[in-house]
């Protein structure tokens, strides 16, 4: 990975991926969960069609329980 100007040389798709899952910090975890969800789509990060990581992966990117997170893909 080559580094210009202190931004790493990588698909913007895994950078985009990665401030969007990080864990938020909100007081309402279901509602933020449900924002950055669909802001990944919107912005075709998890393309129409595809599927998600895998719950427990997921949930921990994002810093929520498995449950919030059950809660906010409904």
């Amino acid at each position: 990975m080559s580094v210009t100007s202190g931004v790493p040389a990588e698909p913007l798709g895994v950078l985009s991926a990665e401030l969007l899952f990080r864990p938020g910090r909100s007081s309402n975890a279901f509602e933020e969960t449900v924002q950055r969800l669909l802001q990944s789509i919107r912005l075709g990060i998890v393309p129409p069609g595809s599927g998600l990581s895998a719950e427990r992966e997921l949930a921990g990117m994002l810093s929520v329980s498995r449950d919030t997170l059950r809660e906010a893909i409904s």
